[in-house]
């Protein structure tokens, strides 16, 4: 048996997780553009042995995060599927011409 981790993301809910997913996608570019940050300082500060806020602004400037930018279309109603009751199937007659 598997342990099922359940978060809010995870509610079930159809037309919730757009919510959770803009939260989350705000996380990974703060998470992004702190790491750059830190690998910036950390290069300045091997080839320099010094670090100021000059260095700081710089290295703030060329952190791109736009590739983490996720596009949200507009969620879809859902669509409720029903699955038709015969108890001749499978490959009754009936049900050949019916799309599964």
């Amino acid at each position: 048996q598997y342990l099922k981790i359940t978060g809010p993301c995870e509610s079930g809910d159809y037309a919730a997780g757009n919510g959770c997913v803009m939260n989350r996608e705000q996380d990974r570019r703060n998470e992004w553009e702190s790491t750059q940050l830190i690998k910036c300082m950390l290069q300045h500060y091997c080839e320099g042995g010094h670090f100021d806020e000059d260095l700081l602004e710089k290295c703030k400037k060329q952190i791109k995060s736009c590739h983490l930018v996720i596009d949200y279309p507009k969620v879809p109603e859902l669509i409720p599927c029903e699955i038709p009751t015969c108890e001749a199937c499978p490959g009754c007659d009936d049900c050949l011409d019916r799309p599964y």
